[in-house]
């Protein structure tokens, strides 16, 4: 017979290797400092050397480790591992503004990160619910379900918020994804989520990882 000591052995040991793999905020772990919930926080991390260097000092990431900043006020997507060189993307922001409201369909600001990647078997296909589809569209062809013009394509980042303001990022089903509205990149024309071509989401489903932090600001 397998003692309870034993069971609860193993459990530590799985728990202590999966916290090795992925960073210990995944959960309902929430950080307790403000990175967005207050303007003056949130604008203060807009400066990207700023935003690396404060998660290195908390504690949050290593230094090298890739993180994604994200700003309304360019329509730009930025991808670092050092808080000086990167990598840019256009994007598409929430057409409403940003606020992190229920049901404001509005784009969430603060410190989240990426709970799951999702990819398609052939680029331009619909994901529905996290799945494929069959569906096949185009970079801006409309969808075909009805008050469903815009689409989630090719592939998907799943984002779950890491600040008490943001705790309910996750049931409103913020992604960063390809879209069927890559006409629209570079203007605030979303639904909340974070759109980008499907040539750039099947490049970011390649580099970034489940667990990476990303920063979202207005500014």
């Amino acid at each position: 017979m397998i003692k309870l000591t034993e069971i609860l052995l193993e459990q530590t040991y799985f728990q202590s290797i999966m916290n090795a793999i992925y960073p210990t905020i995944i959960g309902d772990d929430i950080i307790s400092f403000d990175m967005g919930c207050s303007s003056k926080s949130e604008g203060k991390y807009k400066n990207l050397k700023t935003l690396y260097d404060t998660l290195v000092k908390k504690d949050i990431i290593n230094y090298g480790d890739t993180i994604v900043q994200i700003r309304g006020s360019k329509q730009q997507l930025y991808i670092t591992s050092d808080g000086v060189q990167t990598e840019t993307y256009k994007i598409s922001t929430g057409a409403k503004g940003f606020s992190n409201k229920k049901d404001s369909s509005k784009t969430p600001i603060g410190l989240c990160y990426i709970e799951k990647v999702i990819t398609t078997s052939d680029k331009y296909e619909v994901i529905i619910g996290g799945s494929e589809t069959d569906t096949i569209l185009g970079p801006n062809k409309p969808g075909g379900r009805k008050n469903h013009c815009a689409e989630v394509t090719t592939g998907a980042l799943t984002l779950t918020g890491a600040e008490p303001c943001n705790k309910n990022m996750r049931n409103r089903h913020i992604y960063i994804h390809g879209t069927n509205r890559e006409k629209y990149l570079g203007q605030k024309a979303s639904g909340g989520c974070i759109r980008i071509s499907n040539d750039d989401i099947l490049k970011l489903t390649q580099l970034l990882s489940r667990g990476t932090y990303v920063y979202i600001t207005q500014y």
